[in-house]
């Protein structure tokens, strides 16, 4: 999942909107916000993934991935 993320006031932002609700600003990044699930037979983790080592696991930025949609 990717989200726009406001960079003055660190929140999340609607994927529509072009610009922040609380500070008003323009300046906005897309981030990376995903859940991954490790299982073996001892049982199962799911773990919080963020923006710098999502990017590293799928090889794509979330500005990327955007675009390609």
């Amino acid at each position: 999942m990717i989200f726009k993320f406001c960079d003055l006031c660190k929140k999340k932002i609607n994927l529509t909107s072009l610009k922040c609700y609380d500070c008003k600003a323009n300046v906005i990044s897309i981030k990376y916000n995903t859940n991954i699930e490790f299982t073996d037979y001892s049982g199962s983790i799911i773990l919080s993934v963020f923006d710098n080592v999502a990017e590293k696991l799928f090889g794509i930025s979330a500005l990327g991935l955007k675009e390609m949609k």
